[in-house]
């Protein structure tokens, strides 16, 4: 088995696991210790461990206003895409334990990095579609590398092909930059479950990010590779 093989199929067994569930009784240390590094695993917060961690933010960092958030991400990312990452990254590290009010700052956060950035960093044409549909996107580009950080329709529009139509011209668009488009489906903006999502995504040539098809580069749980490759 070669260096650092071990290593990675743990990962990806951990990524399978509702790390909720593990459960070590008080009393045992070691077992308590474990687990703990487990979770820190699934949860992508282990530095240099292919887990996709970004840990170049100081302590409590994401714990500030959103002002301060915004500025430092400006003023400590290398361009738009990365510094809206670090931010999405964290907040699906987080997850359930995010209370309502930290995620809403957090997005906060986020309408104040665009600003920062102007409306360049952002897709003109696919979020024009959108609006037009009544969709909510959040689409950040880099060179190869896109992340759909949020995409919501709303109710009254839902069962009409509304976000169909937006997924098919974000892949189309990223088929020809060959981009590698990768986002994490979540109930958190409406959607029913998290299954029903998986397999409206896979309808568009996305992966889950797990197994045999996982890519550490990718923080997301699930990508689509451009047409071709």
């Amino acid at each position: 088995m070669k260096k650092g093989e071990l290593f990675k199929r743990m990962v990806d067994d951990v990524g399978d696991l509702d790390v909720s569930v593990l459960a070590v009784p008080s009393n045992h240390r070691v077992n308590r210790v474990l687990a703990a590094r487990l979770i820190r695993i699934a949860n992508g917060l282990l530095e240099g461990e292919g887990t996709g961690s970004d840990d170049g933010v100081p302590t409590n960092f994401y714990k500030g206003t959103s002002s301060a958030i915004a500025t430092w991400l400006h003023k400590n990312s290398d361009d738009y895409p990365h510094a809206i990452k670090r931010i999405t990254a964290y907040i699906n590290r987080a997850g359930k334990t995010l209370s309502a009010a930290d995620r809403q700052r957090l997005e906060a956060a986020k309408d104040k990095l665009r600003k920062l950035y102007g409306k360049s960093a952002r897709t003109a044409g696919v979020e024009d579609l959108a609006k037009k549909l009544g969709v909510k996107l959040d689409l950040l580009k880099g060179r190869h590398y896109w992340t759909i950080s949020r995409i919501v329709v709303p109710p009254e529009a839902r069962s009409q092909g509304a976000g169909s139509q937006v997924m098919k011209a974000i892949c189309a668009d990223a088929d020809a930059v060959d981009a590698t488009v990768s986002l994490t489906p979540s109930t958190d903006f409406g959607g029913t479950s998290v299954a029903r999502l998986v397999r409206f995504y896979k309808q568009f040539g996305f992966v889950e990010n797990r197994g045999r098809n996982k890519e550490f580069a990718i923080s997301e749980s699930m990508y689509r590779l451009p047409k071709g490759l």
